[in-house]
């Protein structure tokens, strides 16, 4: 049988702006109640989660926290939880990179890799420290948030869905996105089924089902604004996708879709 997903209770992790726009609209089209994680788009936040209420009437709530914040991981699914009284999907789309030249290996310095400084935290941690990142929100996040979602997964009686967007671009040579973004991107991809090691899959499932989606060339906000590349470089990379153009919504969520209902994998 298909896993149904009206009625379920969904977590996404950066679901304020871009991508997870889309996919919160997604999942409130299918009938799940949508928590909304943001880390600075508060307003964004706000008026997606009421516009998701009007739209398809459901429940919706907004959480602010850093993914890569173990503290603000932790409150995420724990708030998610109280809020729903129950979790069922983790959508982690929440990223970090710096714009620049992809074969400039001096591009990133070792603090942009490792440490940067957090100001206005809300985590119990303080609002004056450093952390890790790149590293942490592209890969440790994932651990952080799956592992304290893991008991309420193995609670419910058809477990639980966890999925990570990615890219294409940790495949494929295509995109100049910075090579900590790839590298880090790619790691992870090592412990999702997509990847070689299937870590977690082999050792949480099958009731815990964990995947990821690569996307291609998705032209967000954050997308066009950060990188304002002309159409002939555009172009050019869609030409080198299997596609030949770029991502739509609708074609995302079709995607996104498959993982999500079919419980053979």
């Amino acid at each position: 049988m298909p896993y149904k997903l009206h009625g379920r209770n969904v977590l996404i992790v950066g679901g304020a702006r871009g991508l997870g726009v889309s996919i919160a609209e997604k999942f409130a089209a299918e009938g799940c109640n949508v928590a909304i994680n943001y880390l600075s788009s508060h307003q964004q936040a706000d008026d997606l989660a009421l516009r998701l209420e009007k739209d398809y009437d459901i429940k919706t709530t907004t959480i602010q926290g850093d993914a890569g914040i173990q503290a603000d991981c932790v409150r995420l699914i724990r708030t998610a939880i109280e809020k729903f009284k129950g979790l069922d999907i983790i959508i982690s789309n929440a990223g970090w990179t710096r714009f620049s030249n992809f074969e400039d290996l001096y591009a990133l310095d070792e603090n942009e890799w490792d440490k940067v400084r957090r100001i206005n935290s809300t985590s119990d941690l303080g609002s004056n420290i450093t952390y890790p990142k790149c590293w942490a929100t592209n890969v440790k996040s994932n651990l952080f948030l799956f592992r304290e979602a893991l008991p309420t997964f193995n609670a419910n009686e058809e477990g639980g869905v966890f999925i990570t967007t990615s890219s294409i671009a940790v495949r494929l040579e295509i995109y100049p996105f910075e090579e900590n973004d790839k590298f880090s991107d790619r790691y992870f991809q090592g412990i999702t089924p997509s990847g070689s090691s299937m870590a977690y899959s082999a050792s949480q499932g099958p009731k815990v089902r964990i995947n990821s989606v690569l996307p291609g060339l998705l032209l967000t906000e954050w997308i066009l604004k950060g990188l304002q590349y002309s159409a002939e470089q555009i172009q050019s990379w869609t030409e080198k996708s299997a596609l030949k153009h770029e991502v739509s919504s609708r074609l995302l969520r079709l995607v996104l879709e498959f993982p999500l209902i079919n419980t053979t994998i």
